[in-house]
Parts: C-alpha cells; sequence; structure tokens
C-alpha cells in the first residue's frame, strides 16, 4: 500500500464523507490515516488514476514518497512546494535541493500566486511538492475544470433547475453506488446528476413534471451520448410523487429536489413558513414512493429557508420517522451567492 495525500475543495466534511464512501464501494485497500479541513492522508491498495476525474470533492492527489526514492531524469527542472503544514518545512527543502545538486540537476523554485498553494489551473512544466507535516507527497493527479466548462456546453441550460457538476459527483458517490448500478433522479431537471452518472458508467432514469425542462434534458443527454461513452438512461414526463409508476426498482435514489421559490431577496417569516410546508408535504409523498422502490440509498436535499430573523426548514425529521427511514448523515451545504442553504440527507430506505 502506498500514502496519498488528497487535497480538498472548499466543502471538506463532504469531502472527506465523499473519498470514504467512493473507496468504500469501489472496494479498495485502504486505510485513512489522518483527516482535516484541508486533508485526507490515506495508504491505498493499487490506486486508479480516474479517480481524480470521479470526485468532486477533490482538488488533486499526491503520492508520498522518500526523497531517496525520487526519480529526476531531467538536467533541469523547476517545482514549487504547495504548503498544508509547516512542520519542518525547511529539513524537506535543504534536503530536496540538496539531492538535485547531489545528481547534477539544476533547479528552479516555482511560487504559488497565493496561500502558499498551486491551484489546478496553475499548469506548467514543473512539479508540485505537496507538504504536510512531516509528509511530502508529489502531485500526480489534478482536477480538471475545463472537463466541466466542456459538459456545460450541452444545448439545454436554465439556471434555476441545474445542480452543479461538482456537487453531483459528490452526492452520487455519496451513495455508495457503483458502475453497473442503476440510478434514478426524480426531479431531474436539465439533467447534470443523470449526465454524471451516466460517465461513471451507472444506468439512469430520470422523472421530471416541466414539460420544457423535461425536453431539454432529453435533448442534453443525448448530446452526452453522442460526445462520451455512456451508460443507458430513460427519462420520464411526470412526478416525482408517481415514481413507482414509472420505474420498479432502483439500487439508489439521488436527487436536489423542488427547493421552494427562487429568492432574490429575504422573505419574511410568514412566506417563509408557506414555502416550508409546501416543501414538507411535497417531500413525504416523494418520500415514500422513493421508498417503495429503492434497494440501497437515496441521497436527498433539504433547504433552510432564511427570513429577517431566523429561519425555517422541511420537517424532515418527522417525515422520516413516520416513513422508518434511518439517516446515515447529514451535511450542511453552502453554496456562495445563495440566499438558501441546504441540507444533505444519506438514507436507508
Amino acid at each position: 500500500m502506498k500514502d496519498y495525500i488528497f487535497v480538498l475543495g472548499r466543502d471538506p466534511e463532504l469531502s472527506v464523507a465523499e473519498i470514504k464512501s467512493y473507496l468504500k464501494s469501489r472496494r479498495y485497500d485502504f486505510t485513512i490515516k489522518e483527516e482535516n479541513k484541508k486533508i485526507v492522508l490515506a495508504a491505498i491498495n493499487n490506486l486508479n488514476e480516474k479517480i481524480i476525474d470521479e470526485l468532486g470533492g477533490t482538488v488533486k492527489i499526491a503520492e508520498v514518497f522518500n526523497i531517496k526514492d525520487i526519480n529526476i531524469n531531467q538536467d533541469k527542472i523547476k517545482y514549487g512546494f504547495s504548503i498544508y503544514g509547516y512542520k519542518n518545512f525547511k529539513e524537506i527543502d535543504r534536503k530536496l535541493k540538496d539531492y538535485f545538486k547531489s545528481q547534477k540537476t539544476k533547479v528552479i523554485i516555482k511560487k504559488p500566486k497565493k496561500e502558499n498553494k498551486f491551484s489546478p489551473s496553475e499548469k506548467g512544466n514543473f512539479i508540485d511538492f505537496v507538504v504536510y507535516n512531516n509528509y511530502i507527497a508529489k502531485t500526480i493527479l489534478v482536477s480538471d475544470p475545463l472537463q466541466y466548462i466542456k459538459r456545460d456546453s450541452k444545448p439545454y441550460f436554465d439556471r434555476l433547475k441545474v445542480t452543479s457538476i461538482r456537487l453531483s459527483k459528490i452526492l452520487i458517490n455519496l451513495s455508495g453506488i457503483k458502475e453497473g448500478g442503476s440510478l434514478l433522479d426524480p426531479f431531474c431537471g436539465t439533467g447534470t446528476i443523470l449526465q454524471e452518472a451516466l460517465l461513471l458508467g451507472i444506468n439512469c432514469y430520470g422523472i421530471e413534471k416541466d414539460h420544457k425542462t423535461y425536453e431539454g434534458c432529453k435533448s442534453n443527454l443525448t448530446w452526452l451520448k453522442k460526445n462520451y461513452k455512456t451508460s443507458k438512461f430513460e427519462v420520464f414526463y411526470g412526478d416525482a410523487r408517481e415514481s413507482s409508476k414509472f420505474v420498479r426498482e432502483v439500487d439508489c435514489v439521488v436527487t436536489e429536489p423542488y427547493l421552494g421559490p427562487f429568492l432574490n431577496v429575504m422573505p419574511d417569516e410568514q412566506k417563509a413558513t408557506r414555502i416550508k410546508n409546501e416543501l414538507t408535504r411535497l417531500y413525504f409523498d416523494s418520500l415514500k414512493e422513493l421508498k417503495k422502490i429503492t434497494r440501497k440509498k437515496i441521497v436527498f436535499i433539504s433547504p433552510i429557508i432564511p427570513f429577517r430573523r431566523g429561519s425555517t426548514k422541511p420537517e424532515m425529521e418527522t417525515i422520516l420517522k413516520k416513513l422508518n427511514m434511518k439517516v446515515d448523515f447529514v451535511f450542511n451545504y453552502q453554496s456562495p451567492g445563495n440566499l438558501i442553504d441546504r441540507e444533505i440527507y444519506v438514507l436507508s430506505p
């Protein structure tokens, strides 16, 4: 087994849970040695390089090494450090310089643009060494935001009905589903969750009640199939509260449901309460249906609705108690520039 450092994105709690769920569902032989808000240090056997494209909450992955084992077949190299812990940093820097000097390799030190860390967008012909306390690691896998831009160029877009690619991947991985499984998104919108699941080799079903969005989702997934190698999908025009009419059985449900009307200003308490009550009824009826057809996990989002002197939210605890559904995890998710925070539920039906 080798040690790897996973550098986490902006939602570290979600990222850590995603990594654990992903490694477990893929039956990796692994041990989590350390975790915090910046990194996960894990010992893993036979890490597959496609992991960086399949995780949504990991920025880059670096392989821990002993300086004596480093192999640089170049006369001149450029390197820099991404620092996530300062313990013994000067000693590591000195040892690297001494090693390159002994190998008669000329070195140029490249400095990060900010915060002592190189971002994925800072590409170039140089080596990014990750330093964390007593560990030094060489970056071997980096997430590619350009792939997100490419996939976002699909034909139909509605900013009020789209889930981000990064969050979609995290939600899918939290469900523990793997290649060859079946997934339903009963509030599929423009189809981003289905898109990312299809790229993972998962067979997908979607339900959408707005006809224009339903047609747009089908158009997006047809575009995806033409441009990428994907598994099979089927999208139904209908209501999530009647899911069992369209799909008999699936391994997992992953969805960001209707979260209420779009809010660009803070509502008063009366309006927030009306939204909460409407969503409580919708979520109860929908989850009651989804429980019938789901074999393994349901990943479901619920909003926290703010008002001027507080906040309210759908009565998820009451819903889940009535339906006798087990809560495995609950995560708070904040989206920059969005009035509404969200809670991500991982449920066992």
